[in-house]
């Protein structure tokens, strides 16, 4: 499965005093499941922002800005019984 997500340039607080830069996120995530014995067994791994590229996501109104988070992967292993 593929996501991607992009987001517009907008305001960065209340004040309208400055804005964030619009970017765009590329998500992605494999599965396989199969049977063994009597269990089910089904693996997943989600990557998030595949091209590791800097965005800023949101901003406060103290204008702290947060930059997104970086190449990050998840592994994940489930057991049904």
């Amino acid at each position: 499965m593929r996501n991607f997500y992009v987001r517009g340039q907008r305001q960065g607080d209340t004040a309208n005093s400055f804005q964030l830069p619009g970017y765009a996120r590329w998500d992605a995530s494999v599965g396989y499941g199969f049977n063994y014995g009597k269990s089910k067994i089904t693996t997943q791994l989600n990557v998030y922002n595949l091209l590791d590229k800097t965005y800023y996501d949101h901003s406060s109104y103290r204008g702290n800005i947060r930059a997104g988070d970086p190449l990050t992967l998840l592994g994940s292993v489930r057991i049904e019984f």
